[in-house]
């Protein structure tokens, strides 16, 4: 049987989005990348791009709007 720990270790057990911790394979990956995010970005939401990078920054700026 296994000790139980109240732990988190990212390396055995993965990322977890609740605790703001990012599995340290997908950081090395993200990491890897050879692509232009912002520009891929663009493409894919077209119009809707600087709404978003707008909410984006906002919610940075004010993390207390999406915590529930």
């Amino acid at each position: 049987m296994t000790e139980k720990s109240d732990s988190w270790d990212s390396a055995n057990l993965g990322g977890s989005w609740k605790r703001g911790i990012t599995n340290p394979d997908l950081e090395e990956e993200r990491k890897k990348c050879s692509f232009n995010q912002d520009e891929l970005f663009r493409f894919m939401y077209g119009d809707d791009y600087f709404f978003l990078k707008d909410l984006e920054d906002l919610i940075r700026r004010n993390p207390e709007l999406v915590e529930g």
